[in-house]
């Protein structure tokens, strides 16, 4: 039976052991979005694969102009894009410019990228 979900949004298996939480970005298999609400080992979720959202970087001295392509550096972070990373999928784009020394971007997430 085909089961209808929004576009925006998937359910997934938390198959891990730690819990993933709620409004942060997280990796699970092919998707990278953010937990609706907090998903237990072993349960399953929804998780927001499209939208705009305030998320940490790796690495806060670096400016982002708006518009760049980001790519999910691990830890729930992003970074720029950097074509020589082929572990690291592209997540999204930035929806505002992030100046040097900010600790997170506001990044549309577009899983059409990845």
């Amino acid at each position: 039976m085909l089961r209808y979900e929004r576009d925006d949004r998937v359910r997934i298996t938390n198959t891990g052991t730690d819990t993933l939480a709620k409004d942060t970005l997280v990796k699970v298999g092919n998707w990278v979005g953010v937990p609706f609400e907090d998903i237990l080992p072993g349960e399953e979720g929804i998780l927001m694969v499209r939208g705009v959202f305030d998320v940490p970087v790796a690495d806060s001295s670096v400016e982002i102009a708006s518009g760049t392509v980001l790519q999910y550096a691990g830890n729930g972070k992003v970074k720029p894009y950097d074509e020589s990373d082929n572990t690291n999928p592209k997540v999204g784009k930035a929806f505002k410019a992030k100046a040097s020394g900010g600790e997170t971007v506001y990044i549309t997430l577009m899983p059409e990228l990845y």
